[in-house]
């Protein structure tokens, strides 16, 4: 994009970003209900931690897609389950470390990310 087109995008992507949860980047990701109510909670109270959401499921769409790793979404396989969670990726470190837990699903033609829920990071232990 150009400068004015940077500025632009700028404006309108915090608008975006922090109005509701926009479909992922990838077809390969899918959110359950529960990450959608609670995306719906933050669109009502806490418009910054929606924004962090869709930047950070961007960035889990990108990863998964092969278009490379970013270090602030950091998606790892848990040690254990947790739910039908096998996997978590980052979120936002106030509030004790937020993630969001997630689980591969076996789907034709590709496997799909299922984000599960989003909650407080389980501890090293885990990671």
């Amino acid at each position: 994009l150009s400068d004015w087109g940077e500025v632009v995008w700028g404006k309108a992507r915090e608008k975006a970003y922090s109005k509701e949860l926009l479909p992922t980047l990838s077809p390969r990701i899918q959110c359950s209900e529960e990450v959608r109510r609670q995306a719906e909670n933050y669109a009502q109270t806490d418009r910054q931690r929606l924004k962090i959401l869709n930047e950070r499921l961007d960035q889990l769409s990108l990863q998964i897609e092969g278009k490379g790793a970013l270090q602030s979404c950091n998606l790892r396989e848990l040690k254990g389950k947790h739910g039908n969670a096998t996997h978590e990726f980052d979120l936002w470190v106030d509030q004790g470390g937020w993630r969001g837990f997630c689980h591969w699903e076996k789907a034709q033609p590709k496997d799909k990310l299922i984000v599960d829920y989003l909650g407080k990071g389980l501890g090293k232990k885990h990671q």
